[in-house]
């Protein structure tokens, strides 16, 4: 009797630690300004958050990649905070980069501020490999890589 005392509560404890769903490689592509881009994210087990979004400009490519991280606040909407933001622009001269990235960086704390006033996305699964996240009114579906 006394090793059923032990077993049940290592059991309940490992079958109640499956890692959410979320967690993984996804990969979407948003219209930004009236342009598809393409977007990688990772969701990791301890609540960390990469986002690499790509978007082809006449100036070049803009690459941005946000760092942060991520909960679940219920089933259905999951909270998204940015740490770090960061810019770069590829295909171009090196005088329209620096020009592009000091301009960004020069934002870079107000567009965290704003970033993070919407962080809360609602999520709609089409299945476990494919998942729609709305957040202010704009919607990005999400397949599993």
């Amino acid at each position: 009797m006394k090793v059923l005392w032990l077993v049940v509560p290592l059991f309940l404890l490992i079958g109640c630690s499956s890692p959410d769903k979320l967690v993984g490689n996804w990969e979407g592509s948003p219209t930004i300004v009236g342009r598809k881009a393409s977007q990688f994210v990772q969701l990791r087990e301890d609540g960390k958050y990469e986002s690499r979004l790509m978007i082809e400009g006449s100036q070049g490519a803009l690459v941005a990649t946000d760092k942060g991280t991520w909960k679940r606040l219920d089933a259905q909407t999951v909270k998204i905070q940015l740490t770090s933001v960061s810019w770069d622009l590829v295909g171009t001269d090196e005088a329209t980069r620096k020009n592009v990235v000091g301009q960004y960086k020069s934002m870079e704390s107000k567009m965290l501020e704003e970033a993070n006033k919407f962080g809360v996305s609602k999520l709609t699964w089409k299945n476990n490999n494919e998942v729609t996240f709305e957040t202010n009114g704009e919607s990005v579906t999400f397949i599993r890589k």
